[in-house]
């Protein structure tokens, strides 16, 4: 008479439940971009349990201030953790513009994300004055060139 044996494999499993409890920035802080143009990163954070694990699942808000506006007001973390706002584009004024990242399964914490505007280029180049002018080389204009 032989015996059986029977085992379990597969992923060791945590008794403690995730609980969100911390909201991290990732992507999209302190950036820049000209007004009205798109943050060049997204602005994107991890929710994670007090220790440093994964949240997934969890509904994450996003609101922009100053102006601008983004893709996405509301995301759900992925397996990683991680939501994002998706596309920010700034607000044509210049100052401080500001997306908040919140969650209800976290209350009271938030990740705010800065962008500073930065002038674009120019909209338009027009002369004054100075054009139709001769002179030989090395002699001062009459003009100004403006």
């Amino acid at each position: 008479a032989g015996a059986t044996f029977l085992a379990a494999c597969g992923a060791e499993r945590s008794a403690d439940p995730v609980v969100p409890s911390l909201l991290e920035k990732t992507a999209g802080d302190n950036v820049s971009a000209p007004a009205g143009g798109v943050a060049p990163q997204a602005p994107t954070l991890r929710v994670t349990d007090s220790r440093g694990r994964a949240a997934r699942g969890v509904v994450v808000h996003f609101s922009a201030s100053g102006g601008g506006s983004v893709q996405a007001t509301t995301d759900t973390t992925d397996n990683a953790g991680l939501a994002t706002a998706g596309r920010w584009t700034l607000g044509t004024g210049g100052g401080a513009q500001s997306v908040t990242g919140s969650s209800p399964a976290v209350p009271g914490v938030t990740a705010t994300f800065t962008a500073s505007v930065v002038a674009g280029p120019p909209a338009r180049v027009e002369k004054v004055s100075g054009d139709v002018q001769q002179g030989g080389a090395g002699t001062a204009a009459f003009l100004p060139i403006a």
